[in-house]
C-alpha cells in the first residue's frame, strides 16, 4: 500500500460534516485528502486528513512531518517528505 498527496480538498461542505461528526473525539479535518493505492497503483480510497492527539480507526492524522494511517491492527507512518511507509508504530 502506498500514499499519495491528492489535487482534492475537501469542500466546505465536507469540512463542517467531518468536523461535526469527529468533534467528541476531538479531531478536527485539515481539509487536505490522502490518496490510498495499492502495490500495482490501482486506486482503493481517499481518505480525509484529521488533526487531533490520537488516530481514529481507519483515518489518517497529520503529525507537522509525518502522517499516521490506521489500519485494522496497525499504525503506519507516512513521511512526508518522500511519502515513505513505515508499517506497525505506536500512534504517537
Amino acid at each position: 500500500m502506498k500514499y499519495e498527496i491528492s489535487g482534492r480538498r475537501l469542500s466546505p461542505e465536507d469540512m463542517s460534516f467531518y468536523a461535526a461528526v469527529n468533534k467528541r473525539q476531538g479531531l478536527t479535518p485539515t481539509g487536505e485528502l490522502l490518496e490510498v493505492l495499492g502495490d500495482n497503483g490501482e486506486h482503493i480510497a481517499t481518505k480525509a486528513v484529521f488533526t487531533g492527539t490520537f488516530t481514529a480507526h481507519g483515518a489518517i492524522r497529520d503529525c507537522g512531518d509525518h502522517y499516521i494511517a490506521a489500519q485494522y491492527s496497525r499504525y503506519d507512518r507516512i513521511d512526508k517528505d518522500t511519502m515513505r511507509v513505515t508499517k506497525d508504530v505506536p500512534d504517537r
